[in-house]
């Protein structure tokens, strides 16, 4: 049983106007690609990050300027961790907690994230930069990027919008698959599940383009380096990813599929599959949140799968309660194998 007081400062600095592209829904990743862990996160953010919709994993919008169009805003993300559980490693020291465990690892007072999101906006073109320092970007990575030079950056990417329904972006960014994002605050519980960090992509590097044909209908398509990979390192052959989001109301719906056109690149490679389909529905009644997140992923003859329910209540404007259930299938081990010897968790958190 685990036990968590968390407190988070969001902080925002105005200097012009602010962009915020049409929401992505961020989700998370599966294993970093170099080197690939297990289970590693698929990297997790199109929807409003309201709690009864899809989080966005872009920075939070703010009214145009004017002057310079940019927006600055800021955050510190801190913990504390109580587990009856000791885990520790073949020399005694701590290990922290299971694997699918995201951010959250280990006991006591810990700090999360430091964060600064930096948006230039103009009419045509944007630039968008996402920086994160502490201790959870080794584990966001599943890996050190020091080598790479993106260490610090989970986001940095170029905007041309050539009509006003069309927006595209160049670069890395956060995926558009899943319904939890790194992103405490933009979650319904602070704990991140299981399907988000072991199951599904976290960002992208590549080309992503957003097209909204009504204001409740939007489709988004991308051409990427696979999963998580700041380089292509199989035969130069991109992943392909779609999404269509629907919302109106209350009630949004985004089915997302994404497609690996290098067979042999999808373990050990950066793809990690060679097909992916991710489903998020959401709807709020009153001050009742409910988000549904379902993927399947299948790789040469193996599969994996999973699905997350969560409910939030809320009782003022600043304190609610929530709750979520998953159940994670790997039968073929791609991902991991229990202690009993199976291939599925079930996660409960409240």
């Amino acid at each position: 049983m685990t036990r968590i007081l968390t407190a988070a400062l969001v902080t925002t600095l105005l200097g012009g106007s602010a962009f915020a592209q049409d929401a992505v829904p961020e989700a998370a990743p599966m294993p970093a690609p170099e080197p690939a862990p297990a289970p590693a996160p698929a990297p997790a953010p199109l929807a409003d990050p309201a709690p009864m919709t899809p989080v966005d994993v872009s920075p939070p919008a703010a009214a145009p300027s004017a002057d310079t169009g940019l927006k600055i805003s800021m955050f510190a993300d801190s913990y504390y961790n109580w587990s009856t559980t000791k885990n520790t490693d073949a020399a005694g020291m701590p290990s922290g907690q299971p694997a699918h465990r995201a951010y959250n690892r280990y006991n006591g007072f810990g700090l999360s994230f430091l964060g600064a999101d930096i948006v230039y906006d103009t009419e045509k073109f944007g630039a968008t930069a996402s920086l994160r320092f502490g201790p959870s970007v080794p584990i966001f990575y599943a890996a050190d990027k020091g080598l790479t030079g993106i260490d610090n950056i989970t986001q940095a990417y170029v905007t041309y919008k050539p009509t006003s329904a069309l927006a595209i972006d160049f670069g890395q960014f956060s995926t558009i698959y899943g319904a939890e994002v790194a992103e405490s605050w933009k979650n319904l519980n602070y704990t991140r599940g299981g399907l988000y960090y072991a199951m599904q992509p976290f960002w992208h590097t590549g080309v992503r383009a957003k097209y909204s044909i009504t204001d409740e209908l939007s489709l988004t398509a991308m051409v990427v380096n696979g999963v998580n990979s700041e380089i292509d390192v199989g035969k130069e052959r991109p992943s392909i990813g779609v999404q269509a989001a629907y919302a109106k109301d209350n009630v949004a719906v985004l089915l997302g599929y994404l497609g690996n056109l290098d067979p042999d690149n999808n373990v050990g490679g950066d793809a990690y599959f060679d097909h992916f389909v991710d489903l998020v529905a959401t709807a709020g009644f009153g001050n009742v949140s409910l988000v549904f997140n379902g993927d399947y992923a299948k790789a040469d003859d193996a599969q994996f799968y999973g699905a997350s329910l969560a409910a939030r209540l809320g009782l003022t404007d600043e304190l609610g309660i929530a709750a979520r259930v998953e159940y994670l299938g790997d039968p073929d081990g791609l991902i991991w194998v229990t202690e009993a010897g199976e291939n599925n968790v079930i996660t409960a958190t409240g």
